[in-house]
C-alpha cells in the first residue's frame, strides 16, 4: 500500500522534556507513515520557534500539498497557536496567488473550512498548561477513515496536556 504524503508538524518547548510520543512518531516516520516537522520554543532551529514558522519555512512543501487537495487538522493551542498557522496558510496564499491581498487569503481558508480541507480542534485555556503538543497534521490523503468530535473525519489528531 502506497500512503499519500503526510507531513506533521508539531511544537513543544523542549526535545528532551516535553515531545510527548516522540519514540511512536519517529517510528512512524521511519516507517514512512508521516514525515516529522518538530519545531520547538526553548530549542529553535533556523528560527523556527514555533509551527507557524516551520510551515511559513516550508510553504513550497505546503502548497503543492494543497494544490492536489491535502487536508489540513490543527490541534492545540486556540489562543496564539492556531491564529498564528492561519496567519501562516494566509501568508502562502497571498505570496503563491498573483494579485491576491488580504480579503481574498482571508476567503481562500474560509472556503477550505467550508470544504472541510481545514479543521481545528483546539483548547482556549487562562493560562498556558505545563505540557503542551500541538499537532499540524496535512495530509493529501481521502480515505483513511477516523471519525473525530462532531463526526468530522480525520487522519490523525492528537492533543496532549
Amino acid at each position: 500500500i502506497e500512503l499519500a504524503p503526510a507531513l506533521c508538524y508539531c511544537g513543544c518547548d523542549a526535545p528532551d522534556a516535553d515531545y510527548m510520543h516522540s519514540e511512536e512518531l519517529r517510528i512512524a516516520e521511519l516507517a514512512g507513515v508521516v514525515k516529522m516537522r518538530p519545531a520547538f520554543s526553548e530549542a529553535p532551529v533556523d528560527g523556527q520557534m514555533f509551527v507557524q514558522h516551520r510551515i511559513a519555512a516550508e510553504a513550497d512543501k505546503v502548497w503543492k500539498l494543497l494544490g492536489v487537495g491535502a487536508k489540513v487538522y490543527i490541534c492545540g493551542d486556540g489562543g496564539r497557536m492556531a491564529p498564528g498557522v492561519r496567519d501562516a496558510f494566509r501568508t502562502i496564499y497571498t505570496e503563491r496567488t498573483p494579485g491576491a491581498d488580504a480579503a481574498d487569503a482571508g476567503a481562500w481558508l474560509d472556503s477550505l473550512v467550508a470544504d472541510g480541507r481545514y479543521i481545528e480542534d483546539v483548547y482556549a485555556a487562562w493560562r498556558r498548561p505545563r505540557f503542551s503538543l500541538s499537532l499540524i497534521h496535512i495530509d493529501a490523503a481521502d480515505d483513511m477513515p477516523c471519525v473525530g468530535r462532531g463526526g468530522r473525519r480525520i487522519i490523525k489528531k492528537h492533543t496532549v496536556h
